[in-house]
């Protein structure tokens, strides 16, 4: 609520680059760390932009990843203890050359490789065990990061229907942040008052240029117009 009618950049201290789309790993305003996913709309003429911004926290994001990681490692670290000894009486070709690949293959997950990997069938029983918690944890990242992809498109496809239907129907529609000033409209709502785009925006019902009148050509004060007493009140009008 604090940003209402406000630049992002002066409410949050969040600098958004000129791109139509993209993510930002800021340290917040409030000391917490996020992901911050935004994309640009241009509200009728160039120039006039707002964005849809939407922030994860990357400690909620990573918590149960990093909890299933650290778990896998100690359970590396053990075997690798195991090994080590086991090494000396086995050799290298039955234990040293295995948890190499075991290692390689861990590396490869912290650097963001989740591509399936088929677990080596001719591995010592251990191995194979801790190889296939290896994938299982890599399998569930995946999905994870599937299922965070599918949500931001069908947030965007969802914005783009909202913003089709907005811009076509025909009745005349206009927002008003807190303060009641006008911050978006569609077309037809300029059609409908006679107005240009530069005479409707940032305006509010109780603008002294607008005079509004009852049927009756009564004065028509702005206070009492249905969207101020709404949000006066908090009741619909």
């Amino acid at each position: 609520e604090e940003c209402l009618g406000k630049p992002i950049s002066r409410c949050r201290g969040i600098k958004i680059p000129d791109t139509v789309t993209g993510s930002l790993d800021i340290k917040d305003k409030d000391g917490v760390n996020r992901l911050y996913f935004f994309e640009r709309l241009t509200i009728g003429q160039s120039g006039n932009e707002t964005y849809i911004l939407i922030g994860f926290s990357k400690k909620e994001i990573y918590k149960n990843v990093t909890q299933k990681l650290l778990f896998n490692l100690s359970i590396l670290i053990v075997v690798l203890f195991i090994s080590v000894t086991l090494a000396l009486i086995f050799g290298n070709r039955y234990v040293l050359s295995p948890l190499n690949h075991l290692i390689e293959r861990t590396q490869k997950i912290q650097a963001g490789d989740l591509n399936p990997f088929k677990v080596d069938s001719k591995l010592p029983t251990e191995l194979q065990m801790l190889s296939t918690a290896f994938e299982s944890m890599v399998l569930d990242l995946a999905k994870k990061e599937m299922d965070r992809d599918l949500a931001i498109s069908d947030l965007k496809l969802s914005e783009k229907k909202y913003r089709t239907l907005f811009e076509n129907m025909t009745q005349g529609v206009f927002y008003q942040n807190a303060d009641g000033k006008i911050i978006d409209h569609n077309q037809r709502a300029l059609a409908l008052f006679g107005l240009t785009k530069n005479q409707f925006l940032g305006r509010s019902s109780l603008d002294p240029a607008w005079k509004v009148i009852h049927e009756d050509a009564s004065d028509y004060p702005g206070e009492q117009h249905p969207s101020m007493v709404a949000l006066r009140t908090g009741k619909p009008v």
